[in-house]
């Protein structure tokens, strides 16, 4: 086990050691979320810099917590690039000829068929695109611990044992936390859309 001290002290040797030790653990970290290999290598890379940039901000005294300290810049790191990814997706060229050959087409499938497997009055999409822009406002209102477990799950598409997994967490903490998380954003849609029934 790497001397958490000379961690700390920002010893090259120490830190040269924890670099060969572990980086494949934080390149498996962002590759299973970005599922890109340069891109993993990259946040592999940058969380240990950030990490001993920041060491003197490391609170903790045991090796155990330093990795956990250390997956979660990873981890944070890597969604931060996820989200940056989907924000700028290019399209590829087939997606641009398949679109503008749909542009000639008459396009019957709406938001509302979707959601409810039929087809919607204007009444009804309005509802739904209602609550869904309520749902995305609360979601992204969300505290940053709680927002991840959500872009994980219903973004990245990882079962509740892959997330445990990931997280280092017992797999009925990850459920509990879920249930709590679900709860939760239940309660603020209906306050939501209730506000905004009486505005």
């Amino acid at each position: 086990m790497i001397d958490i001290e000379l961690i700390k002290k920002s010893d090259k040797a120490t830190w040269d050691e924890l670099v060969e030790k572990y980086n494949q653990m934080l390149f498996n970290i962002a590759y299973n979320i970005l599922d890109d290999k340069d891109l993993a290598l990259d946040i592999s890379q940058d969380a240990l810099y950030v990490a001993l940039k920041n060491i003197s901000s490391f609170e903790g005294n045991t090796w155990p917590e330093f990795i956990r300290w250390l997956k979660k810049i990873t981890f944070r790191l890597a969604i931060n690039k996820y989200h940056w990814k989907k924000k700028h997706k290019t399209k590829s060229l087939d997606e641009v000829l398949k679109n503008d050959k749909d542009d000639d087409e008459e396009d019957e499938t709406t938001l509302g068929d979707t959601i409810s497997g039929g087809i919607a009055t204007p009444l009804e999409q309005a509802d739904k695109n209602e609550q869904l822009r309520a749902v995305h406002e609360i979601i992204e209102a969300l505290p940053a611990d709680e927002k991840e477990l959500n872009d994980l799950h219903y973004v990245k598409g990882l079962k509740y044992e892959e997330i445990a997994k990931m997280l280092n967490r017992p797999l009925n903490t990850i459920k509990v936390q879920f249930f709590r998380l679900h709860d939760k954003i239940r309660k603020m849609l209906k306050k939501s859309l209730a506000s905004n029934f009486k505005s």
